[in-house]
């Protein structure tokens, strides 16, 4: 018997490069007794491990690596003997990843205490004669209670030696020896992913010699063991292995802080009268029999299940909000189906009038944690994160970790560049693997020829390939989940091992596996659009987003023409075109959208819209189905409707409505059984026929991978409404602050300058008198800010602002002395002028950059260089402007590269106009996925050759819409090579792909 206790998995980052579960798998298949993975410093690996150890059926034991450097550099594996161990470990973990804790060896001491630990020989107490190994092994025997020595690497001649005499002397001062064989690889044949993994983390050539490899260091079968350790040593890993006995089932899972009520009331007692209260504001002090039943139904679910502290730290984080001005969204997910979440205000959707389901959100009879997910404006999260840790406590709230792979085109692109690869090589290849999370390197070499061909017909890229393979899927780096934070009464690393950066705790174990520690998790979701929403309702006096209308005549007439850009969850040309099709006249349309347009419910989409425009056409298997899908025109849409059905037809509690539900949609095969044969009985009894209980059972089933979220889409369908009302009745202050919301992205911010003009809005460049960080409105006008121009951050502005603070800048001339004054660049002047910001000097811009000099001159002399450093305006007078003619080109193509866009007028649109243009525009094309004739200006031209030796050509084309990505191949290129040139207007026609570029099967230079 053997146990394996030297292992690195993918989370020692750019060092481990195998998978927790192809560790488990390969331990099991060489018959292991028992498998510990120590990774450095973390134990991101350690519920993984749980996991698999079960299901493979090995004993897993819990372990941490150590390295000190002072005074030697020496590594130490813990292993966690027991349950206090384990703590341990957490805590110990937990100030390895503090950014301003000192390790030594005095604190790993404090914190074996309850562990094995195991003292690398190699490499560490004998690596040099300059280590006094016997004043080490001593040290150990006074500070640790149990621990061996490793011994490593005795497949090697001159190691086998050296380990030799440390275990005499080892023996002489009776320690213990371990045999401890380090495993970095799967197999011999991985040995170059581990050379590789050393290269990308030192950013080192593949073939550089400094990156060593142990090729001996992958699983050893029982043979090799024998024959490479001493018979004690491998006894001694079963000792440990025996010693090591940490058992979750005995560990104290974590408590949600208690929640302060006011005046020491029980928390139910608290939630219970809030609620009263928030139902009676929520209806107007008319409240039917019917919400008074449904209320005290889910708080009786709610108290009785322990939950009540929860409700009440969610409600306690809305009204923070509410109380500091931060708006927040009408709720996520399936909370919105709870009436308690209603009137305690978390959420904004009625779950009695929407029909919606509070078992859906929490179930009594399949008892899980509750997920209450919230949304608020993107630039006020952190306030609430502030809010949270400072009313709990910083050692009792964290973020949760999440783990960054390897994808697709990042492991070909990371291990090209190792090999040493051309990029231009790397650049094609990259662009023949599609942009998606599920796209594999394996995938793509079997579905696209080109690449397979690319790959087989050159050995480096065979290399690569096959390199890229192994290394794709492994963790890259630790990043942080976008929404989820956890709480705990006690200290969070108690429970799981965090992560400190700042002000800013992390888990080190990802959201799987916290709700079995007992950590409920609340998500809090910045979003963009809420940040939208929050600055339009702020600038209009006297307006409550809550209370619009959602019968508004105008928001219905602008999402029936299309006019979906800037819109949450309806801007895609997808969305955007079901939108027109569907020509939404009422709230629930909107919403059964939303929830159609997602992979799979898509192939519903042509009965719904058929069945809406003749409902003739709608066929309900029974009349009790019709008051259920009649919203819906017939059609499942929503997981809620099949709970329902199943309710009315079979006589299911709505909480087994459910658990049918996730056995469908998760194809739980034993419970479906018995669920089809319960759904069947329960019709009968209901009277039924026997025929009419398995059709309707089929439909369910067949619907259960389409139905989708109904509180979810009603939530996120409001978000829509509320920012389509604001567009189509307040469209200046929409546009205002959807432009303030794309502040750095090029593309969109000229989507919507385009946007913005076709509806009547005015929109002027930059202005250095006028302009601020944000966009701001004048009239009915929007003006860019100076913080637009490229190469020009807020610090800069803010210098210029405060300079102007002192009296507007009066012309030229004194524009230029003054920003000399406090320090702004010639470099930061020209940009401001070509992006138009000193036009209102009256000057055309070739003009003021040819004055430059002179204006400079002029400066420098004004300049008093005495304390106070000031400008005397007296000393000389001002130069006299030589005037220059407009060199109009070169002002739009510098005004396009300092905003990102052509902005007061674009080359081709005077061109379009004296050709009478009637084509498509790069917009358009992008929006609608095809062209028939698009005319635009090369701005770009890159050729590449093939393998069989042709030209082709990748060129950036431009209009004054957008830019696009076309591409010529070499039987087309060869037709306009020797006349293409930058700067040119062209006619082309072709076939868009997903990644918005052009494969042109025609073109034209237009002269």
């Amino acid at each position: 018997m053997f146990a394996l206790l030297d292992v690195k998995s993918s989370y020692s980052f750019l060092d481990g490069v195998m998978s927790v579960q192809d560790i488990v798998k390969t331990a099991h298949s060489f018959n292991y007794a028992a498998l510990a993975i120590n990774d450095l410093d973390n134990l991101h690996n350690l519920m993984e491990l749980k996991m698999y150890a079960e299901k493979y059926n090995i004993k897993p034991i819990y372990s941490l690596r150590v390295e000190l450097t002072e005074p030697d550099p020496i590594t130490y594996l813990l292993y966690a003997k027991d349950n206090q161990a384990y703590l341990d470990l957490l805590e110990y973990s937990s100030l390895l990843n503090s950014d301003d804790y000192e390790n030594s060896f005095n604190e790993l001491a404090k914190f074996s205490q309850n562990a094995v630990v195991i003292i690398y020989g190699e490499g560490g107490i004998i690596e040099s004669e300059q280590v006094n190994t016997k004043a080490y092994l001593e040290l150990y025997q006074a500070k640790l209670k149990d621990f061996y020595i490793g011994i490593s690497n005795n497949s090697s001649n001159k190691w086998k030696i050296d380990n030799d005499e440390l275990k005499l002397l080892c023996h002489s001062l009776k320690i213990e020896t371990v045999a401890l064989p380090k495993v970095d690889f799967l197999e011999e044949a991985d040995k170059d992913l581990k050379k590789l993994s050393t290269a990308l983390k030192y950013n080192r050539p593949f073939n550089d010699h400094a990156n060593y490899v142990n090729e001996k260091n992958f699983f050893l079968s029982k043979e090799l063991i024998e024959r490479f350790y001493d018979q004690a040593d491998i006894d001694n890993t079963i000792v440990i292995a025996n010693k090591c006995n940490v058992n979750f089932n005995t560990l104290e899972k974590a408590k949600l802080p208690k929640f302060a009520s006011p005046n020491n009331l029980a928390s139910e007692d608290y939630l219970v009268s809030l609620c009263v209260k928030g139902l009676e504001l929520r209806r107007n002090n008319q409240v039917s029999y019917e919400y008074s039943e449904r209320l005290k139904y889910e708080l009786s679910i709610i108290n009785q299940m322990g939950f009540a502290d929860y409700f009440l730290i969610v409600y306690d984080i809305i009204l923070f909000a509410r109380k500091n001005d931060i708006y927040v969204g009408p709720g996520r997910g399936s909370s919105a189906g709870s009436l308690v979440a209603y009137v305690l205000g978390i959420t904004h959707i009625d779950p009695i009038e929407n029909s919606l389901l509070f078992e859906r959100f929490l179930n009594p009879e399949c008892i899980s944690l509750p997920d209450i997910d919230i949304d608020f404006p993107d630039n006020r999260r952190q306030d609430i994160i502030d809010y949270v840790v400072s009313k709990y406590g910083y050692d009792h709230v964290a973020q949760i970790v999440t783990f960054g792979t390897f994808a697709a085109r990042q492991a070909l692109r990371d291990v090209g560049k190792a090999l040493m690869i051309p990029s231009y090589k790397l650049d094609a290849l990259s662009n023949l693997i599609k942009e998606s999370k599920q796209t594999t390197l394996a995938d793509t070499y079997k579905y696209s020829n080109k690449f397979k061909k690319e790959i087989d017909n050159d050995n480096k890229l065979s290399q690569l390939y096959k390199l890229a393979s192994k290394l794709e899927g492994l963790n890259r780096h630790t990043s942080i989940h976008a929404a989820g934070i956890v709480l705990s009464a006690d200290s969070i690393y108690k429970h799981v091992p965090i992560i400190r950066r700042a002000d800013t705790s992390v888990s080190q174990y990802s959201m799987n596996y916290l709700e079995e520690l007992g950590l409920n998790k609340i998500d809090l979701l910045g979003l963009r659009n809420l940040a939208i929403i929050a600055e339009v309702a702020s600038s209009i006096e006297n307006f409550e987003i809550l209370k619009i209308p959602l019968n508004d005549q105008k928001t219905f007439e602008l999402l029936q023409s299309g006019d979906t850009a800037g819109i949450f969850q309806l801007e895609s040309y997808g969305m955007s075109k079901l939108i027109k099709d569907m020509g939404p006249s009422k709230y629930t349309e909107l919403v059964a959208a939303i929830a159609l347009y997602r992979p799979g419910p898509v192939k519903n989409i042509p009965t719904f819209l058929e069945n809406r425009k003749d409902p003739s056409k709608i066929v309900y298997m029974h009349k009790k189905l019709e008051p259920i899908l009649a919203e819906t025109y017939g059609v499942i849409v929503y997981q809620e409707q099949i709970m329902q059905i199943a309710q009315v037809m079979a006589n299911f509690s709505l909480a087994k409505a459910d658990i049918m539900r996730k056995a469908m949609a998760s194809k739980q095969a034993d419970l479906l059984v018995s669920m089809r044969e319960e759904f069947i009985l329960g019709s009968l009894k209901m009277g039924y026929t026997k025929t009419l209980a398995v059709q309707i059972y089929d439909l369910i089933e067949e619907f259960s991978n389409y139905g989708f979220n109904k509180a979810h889409s009603y939530a996120y369908g409001l978000i829509a409404y509320q920012m389509a009302y604001l567009k189509a009745n307040h469209y200046l202050e929409f546009y205002l602050a959807l432009l303030n919301g794309s502040l750095g992205a090029d593309s969109k911010t000229s989507e919507y300058v385009q946007a913005s003009k076709q509806v009547g809005i005015n929109i002027f460049g930059p202005n250095i008198n006028y302009s601020q960080n944000e966009y701001i409105k004048s009239n009915n006008s929007i003006l860019f800010p100076l913080s637009s121009i490229k190469g020009i951050g807020k610090a800069i502005v803010n210098k210029l602002l405060a300079e102007r603070s002192q009296g507007l800048f009066t012309d030229y001339f004194d524009f230029i002395a003054r920003s000399n004054l406090i320090g702004i660049s010639k470099g930061i002047v020209e940009a401001l002028i070509y992006a138009g910001a000193l036009d209102l000097f009256d000057y055309n811009r070739t003009t003021m950059i040819s004055m430059l000099d002179q204006a400079y001159m002029y400066a420098n002399l004004v300049k008093v260089d005495v304390e106070p450093v000031r400008l005397d305006f007296d000393i000389v007078s001002k130069p006299q402007m030589r005037k220059l003619a407009k060199d109009s080109f070169k002002e739009m193509e510098m005004e396009k590269h300092y905003l990102g866009l052509y902005l007061s007028t674009h080359p081709i649109s005077e061109y379009k106009e004296s050709i009478n243009y009637q084509g498509d525009s790069i917009l358009s094309v992008k929006q609608s996925k095809r062209t028939r004739n698009l005319l635009g200006l090369v701005k770009k031209v890159k050729t590449h050759r093939t393998k069989y030796g042709d030209l082709m050509a990748f060129i950036a084309l431009d209009d004054e819409t957008s830019s696009i990505d076309i591409v010529l191949m070499p039987n087309v290129y060869k037709l306009v090579a020797d006349d293409l040139k930058i700067d040119q207007y062209v006619t082309i026609s072709g076939k868009i792909n997903q990644k918005d570029s052009i494969l042109v099967d025609r073109i034209e230079i237009r002269k």
